[in-house]
């Protein structure tokens, strides 16, 4: 399977109140998260709401993953130095901290974005 990258994808995740803070989007926040089956996905966030979504197991971004493996890094780690890199908000993990509320928990039906290489391929050439 090929990514088109100007599509977006239409994905379920779940949507779990949070009974705490978050310092980007204030008190009682919501967690966004692919099912506990998503294998090779990650979502990616901008201030605790998901902005990409990134299959890992897609041709797409086998550059990414052959770097992250040759330098014994996560991909989560990876990800975010580029981020920081760019000077982007994005994060690979939302900044929320307090109690699920999972009898509270909902499914959503969001339409997310590819994450474009650019970011990487840009960062890439930086690296040695």
């Amino acid at each position: 399977m090929m990514i088109d990258v100007n599509k977006r994808i239409k994905i379920n995740l779940l949507k779990t109140p949070i009974l705490g803070v978050s310092f980007v989007s204030g008190l009682f926040p919501d967690k966004y998260s692919l099912s506990d089956f998503a294998y090779g996905e990650l979502l990616i966030f901008e201030n605790n709401y998901p902005q990409y979504y990134v299959y890992l197991l897609d041709n797409y971004y086998k550059d990414l993953i052959s770097y992250a493996a040759a330098q014994s890094i996560s991909i989560d780690v990876l990800l975010n130095q580029m981020f920081k890199f760019h000077n982007l908000t994005l994060t690979t993990r939302q900044s929320i901290y307090g109690f699920e509320r999972f009898s509270k928990s909902s499914s959503e039906e969001w339409h997310l974005p590819y994450l474009p290489m650019d970011y990487w391929l840009e960062y890439r050439a930086t690296l040695h």
